[in-house]
């Protein structure tokens, strides 16, 4: 009886966890009509589709791997709308069968636009080893818009390129097996999935101390949020509301420097880093990453 009640707690905490979460809509991915019309090379035209659908998915996954947000891909309405239709259909027990009308509603909608697409393949020959290499490389820029689904307002805005290159080596005489460009397409479309949904859930939620003891701190994000021994932290204190003096217009709140740190540990959700100058940082402080 202990261990049901133990599980059904856990349950309930994580069903009111998921529900404390701001609801992200992921909405299709779409091309500017000059990348879309382009006809430079005809390798991008079989490229392009491939690519954007392995960004859709990759973007639901990156952005639910930084545990920020509730993630609904509005590609994905049309299979669960009509699992809806079956469970109002009678045919299904009513104590389970999904419910019309009980789609969870927006508070940010996520617009990715790819506006720069370019795939190249370079191929060497070794004669004298009886040996060929072929590289694809493919570059891509998009430019990711988070609004406010309430009042439409711009949240953040990023535009994210990123490169990504592999290459196969054969023996002239061997048959070469496997497709290299699909497993291009795919490193590429995590990479820019994950750069997208690192840089705006930073500008969203600025990573903070959660813990300290000593010059030991603890923050709240980690590799499920693009972070790598790279990085070195820098702890800020969040001050006053700054305005514009010309225009009025809100610029954020100043942030006082407290400290910088390395990190020593990164897991999925957390990180731990030592602190080499320490001014006051305590738990709640925000961290940025250098």
């Amino acid at each position: 009886m202990k261990l049901a009640l133990s599980a059904l707690a856990f349950l309930s905490l994580a069903l009111t966890t998921q529900a404390d979460k701001p609801t992200l809509a992921i909405t299709p991915v779409n091309v500017s009509p000059a990348v879309a019309q382009s006809k430079a090379n005809p390798d991008e035209k079989v490229a392009l589709p491939q690519v954007v659908e392995a960004l859709q998915g990759q973007l639901i996954n990156a952005f639910g791997q930084t545990g920020k947000f509730t993630v609904v891909s509005r590609t994905d309405l049309p299979p669960v709308i009509s699992e809806q239709v079956l469970g109002q259909s009678g045919n299904l027990d009513s104590s389970s069968a999904a419910k019309q009308g009980k789609i969870a509603g927006a508070s940010y909608v996520l617009v990715v636009g790819i506006d720069f697409f370019n795939l190249y393949t370079e191929r060497a020959n070794f004669a004298s080893i009886a040996r060929s290499q072929v590289s694809s490389i493919l570059r891509i820029n998009a430019v990711s818009r988070l609004y406010d689904a309430t009042t439409g307002a711009l949240i953040a805005s990023d535009s994210t390129t990123v490169n990504d290159q592999d290459f196969q080596q054969y023996f002239a005489f061997a048959e070469r097996e496997g497709n290299l460009e699909t497993v291009v397409y795919l490193q590429a479309a995590r990479a820019l999935a994950e750069q997208i949904a690192t840089n705006l859930t930073n500008d969203l939620y600025p990573a903070k101390v959660v813990a300290k003891s000593g010059k030991q701190i603890t923050i709240n994000q980690g590799s499920a949020n693009g972070l790598t021994f790279d990085n070195s932290l820098v702890v800020y204190a969040v001050g006053a509301p700054m305005t514009d003096p010309d225009t009025g217009a809100a610029l954020g709140q100043e942030e006082i420097l407290l400290g910088y740190a390395d990190l020593v540990r990164i897991d999925e959700r957390t990180s731990i880093a030592m602190l080499k100058e320490d001014n006051g940082v305590e738990r709640g402080h925000i961290v940025r990453f250098e």
